[in-house]
């Protein structure tokens, strides 16, 4: 039950990780459009350093809960769906790290969605099967 906890908190914590990276994005490409260096777009949209301490906070979340997941995890090896719940937690925590290239990170980003609608997927599956 820890483990189902932790695993779906990664993948939630993940994905409001995702979001506020698109929308930062999003903001910053709206104010290149209009006119402004890529430099100056970064430095409005993040001028009182809320976006930057948020991501920081994030990231500090991201990596102490997977690291409690992934010990859970590397526990209870023997649990169904070992390996999807290994890639979910390693995707998770590697993301804020591994920022090189814009289109690689999407394709990151994406394949990481993707693996976390697999494991809830599987947690669905699980528990129908219970029942």
């Amino acid at each position: 039950m820890l483990s189902k906890l932790l695993n779906i908190s990664v993948g939630v914590l993940g994905i409001i990780y995702i979001v506020n990276d698109w929308i930062y994005r999003f903001i910053v490409n709206l104010f290149v459009f209009k006119g402004y260096t890529v430099n100056s777009a970064q430095e409005i949209t993040d001028k009182t350093h809320t976006v930057f301490s948020f991501i920081i906070c994030l990231t500090v979340l991201i990596v102490v809960i997977g690291m409690f997941a992934l010990l859970e995890n590397l526990i209870h090896f023997y649990s169904s769906y070992f390996f999807i719940k290994l890639i979910l937690e390693i995707m998770c925590m590697l993301m804020p790290f591994m920022y090189t290239q814009k289109s690689w990170f999407i394709v990151y980003e994406l394949v990481f969605c993707v693996v976390f609608g697999i494991y809830l997927y599987c947690v669905k599956k699980m528990e129908q099967s219970v029942h």
